[in-house]
């Protein structure tokens, strides 16, 4: 009788599979498509289909479900397998492919090693290196002259000089002539053992191959195990069973999924298969994503908390890091994006209101880039995008762009019908004075705030897209309300107090206001951060219809981009720097468009400006003009930043009075469980629950043990011999335990 099928275990050995089409002809019986499902962001107002990446995809044989072909979908949702194992890969006799390709990496997520594959149509000079997170390479595979053909070999998570590398997201990028592409990967456990001996290296030649055999109980970790099943090669004899059958099984599985079964898909000929999905929408269940960290800014990951108090963290401030040349005429810097780091030409860069970019090595040293070349608006960049001549996207609400180098710009357009004619326009987004614009690389999802007016005034409005060119209409989602104008006016009596801190030139109670001026808007981690800025207005200017006042920078936070919850009881998460600190953001403040993320902590760039109305308007508006008052500099508006802890927005503190918490139930995935803790002169201890409650006996805590350290990444060990990879599908909780404990995240991997 044939075993029972175990996805887990299938996924594993369906790679060896992929190596076999990696090494052989490309002759075999191929399967290929995408998987999809309804866009859970823009879906319900377009009824709009999007690609589902990282799904695994399982084909089993229905007359021996022990021989299975597994594969990972790419970016865009894209799959290929092939289910004719039996040709002869010891040959030579390889087709010539037609194009350049760079293949996703096999397994992904990874540890320690994964398989990365390529083909080339002619021989040309080849790179093949590989990126942290950072932009830095840390590892060169190849520099060579290859010939033509399906190429590949294994990278073991080590840099060029053999050391493991901490887990995370790595880019690997390959040069072949005046071809380059980039991919993204995950190593989801660091390493620091000696490379396992047999550790697979190139695949030319590579002649072995398992089939779908159901596996040994004690299988080895990682590839370098991948050619031994129960103890023994495997004969090409056994590849060629395969094919005897053409009816398959097809399973599906992957982050947020309602599992996807379907019997019955026959097979006899070269196939694209498109299989549609579900999102598994229960309410009150947390999916966890591998690596995907899981935070504290608001209760929804939280069941019952116990002696625990919730504290927001702001970020310490470095200063000014790129400042006005205001002898030349530049008076103040201003940005409504954030800073990047471009692989292509290895740097950090950042584009300010002038539209002009600026590049450091270092993120604290910058130098204008030469030729000056504008843009048309803010700039990210999107290593995603199939198309290299789209890399960078330049927004602004009247005019996009997009470049392949960021200096050359074409103008974002898209086909609309008028009176039976197709004509092309602008891509616009309706705004008044001021927008945002971030990249949401992970999940392909382009976000843009811009400023309308709404309750009390000026408010935000969110758009989004998937390709940059068609955009959702954008709808208010943050704005000012009751609450805000009573804090305002307390925390404008506190500044007028303050000698400390600059007061506005002009006082009239009967114009102060609070209205939301700006708002960035990123994803992180498992959640969307906010970053409104609150002006207060204080004053009217005389002769101008304007006011003077300040901002404050709140922190703000969100699961779907629709609904906002303000955190840390909306006391500033960026405040007011004083006055005779040296320091720009005396005034106006606007608040980061994204954290970038530097080994253990957050670095956020914003805007500091130190005054607002630094002058008096003579005669009658329009038709008279401005006068500087005394006092108030030219150079007075820079880039400013601020650092954090890593994940440290909030944390769940406990004193010494043991504090509990205990989250909802979790769809669990991962092997491995850690979290973001300061324990140093405490403890945390984690047991593990079903979902009704129960402690699971290798979970439990008697056999937890205790984490006494401070560290944003700390793994969490027991006891017990229990694995957490058979917990893959169910719903859990966990249950922490803090004494003298700070607790900022937690995740799986």
């Amino acid at each position: 009788m044939a075993e029972k099928f175990n996805p887990a275990r299938a996924f594993l050995f369906g790679t060896s599979l992929l190596l076999l089409a990696i090494a052989g002809p490309v002759s075999g019986l191929k399967v290929k498509g995408s998987v999809q499902m309804l866009d859970p962001i823009v879906g319900r107002e377009w009824r709009k289909m999007i690609g589902v990446a990282g799904a695994e995809i399982v084909f089993s044989n229905e007359s021996d479900p022990r021989e299975f072909f597994a594969a990972v979908t790419d970016g865009q949702g894209n799959y290929e397998i092939d289910l004719d194992a039996s040709t002869n890969v010891g040959s030579d006799d390889r087709a010539k492919p037609i194009s350049f390709k760079l293949n996703q990496n096999y397994p992904n997520p990874f540890n320690p090693g994964t398989v990365i594959s390529y083909q080339l149509p002619e021989a040309v000079p080849v790179r093949l290196e590989i990126y942290n997170s950072l932009g830095q390479r840390v590892r060169t595979l190849v520099d060579d002259l290859q010939e033509a053909g399906p190429h590949g070999l294994v990278w073991d998570g080590r840099d060029d000089s053999g050391r493991g590398l901490a887990s995370g997201v790595y880019f690997y990028r390959l040069v072949a002539g005046s071809f380059t592409e980039s991919r993204k990967m995950v190593l989801v456990d660091g390493i620091s053992i000696s490379p396992a001996p047999g550790t697979l290296s190139g695949l030319s030649g590579f002649s072995r191959s398992q089939g779908g055999r159901k596996p040994a109980k004690s299988l080895p970790g990682g590839l370098s195990g991948l050619d031994l099943v129960e103890g023994e090669p495997q004969p090409l004899s056994r590849a060629g069973k395969i094919v005897q059958g053409r009816s398959y099984r097809v399973m599906i599985d992957g982050f947020k999924l309602i599992p996807f079964e379907r019997a019955g898909v026959v097979v006899n000929a070269d196939t694209a298969i498109t299989f549609t999905v579900e999102e598994d929408v229960r309410e009150n269940v947390v999916f966890l994503k591998e690596g995907r960290r899981q935070l504290f800014l608001d209760d929804f990951v939280i069941e019952e908390a116990r002696r625990l108090r919730r504290v927001m963290h702001q970020p310490v401030k470095k200063g000014a890091v790129i400042r006005p040349n205001w002898p030349a005429g530049e008076t103040g810097l201003q940005t409504r994006s954030t800073v990047f780091w471009d692989p292509l030409d290895g740097v950090f860069k950042i584009w300010l209101i002038d539209r002009l970019c600026r590049f450091s090595t270092d993120g604290l040293h910058w130098t204008l880039w030469d030729p000056p070349i504008e843009s048309t608006g803010e700039v990210v960049f999107d290593p995603f995008d199939p198309d290299p001549a789209r890399r960078y996207k330049s927004f602004s609400p009247k005019k996009s762009a997009h470049s392949p180098d960021g200096m050359s710009w074409s103008v974002q357009k898209r086909e609309i019908r008028i009176e039976g004619q197709t004509r092309e326009v602008l891509v616009t987004i309706r705004s008044s004075d001021e927008w945002n614009f971030s990249l949401d690389a992970e999940d392909r999802l382009y976000i843009a705030t811009v400023k309308r007016s709404g309750p009390h005034g000026r408010s935000v409005y969110l758009a989004l897209s998937r390709d940059f060119e068609s955009w959702t209409e954008a709808r208010i989602i943050f704005h000012a309300d009751d609450l805000d104008q009573e804090l305002g006016r307390r925390n404008i009596a506190a500044r007028l107090a303050d000698e400390s801190l600059h007061h506005p030139p002009w006082n009239d109670p009967s114009v102060y206001n609070v209205d939301t001026y700006n708002m960035g808007v990123f994803r992180y981690e498992s959640v969307y951060i906010g970053t409104p800025s609150l002006y207060h207005a204080v004053g009217p200017v005389p002769n101008y219809p304007n006011t003077v006042g300040f901002h404050l920078v709140q922190l703000a936070v969100s699961r779907d981009l629709k609904d906002w919850e303000r955190v840390g009881d909306r006391q500033p998460f960026i405040g007011p720097s004083r006055r005779d600190s040296g320091a720009y953001d005396l005034t106006q403040l606007i608040g980061p468009s994204n954290a970038l993320v530097r080994g253990d902590e957050l670095w956020f760039y914003y805007t500091g400006i130190k005054y607002r109305g630094g002058w008096r308007y003579e005669g009658t508006f329009p038709h008279g003009e401005i006068v500087p008052l005394p006092g108030y500099e030219e150079d007075r508006g820079a880039i400013c930043l601020a650092v954090l802890r890593r994940d440290g927005f909030v944390s769940l503190d406990a004193d010494e009075d043991e504090g509990v918490l205990l989250t909802r139930p979790l769809a669990w995935r991962g092997s491995t469980l850690w979290i973001n803790a300061d324990a140093a002169e405490g403890e945390i201890e984690v047991e593990i629950l079903d979902e009704d409650g129960a402690v699971l006996e290798d979970w439990s805590r008697a056999q937890a043990l205790p984490s006494s350290e401070d560290g944003v990444r700390l793994e969490v060990n027991w006891n017990g011999s229990g694995d957490l990879n058979n917990l893959k599908g169910q719903l859990v909780r966990l249950r922490f335990y803090l004494r003298n404990a700070d607790l900022y995240a937690f995740w799986t991997e």
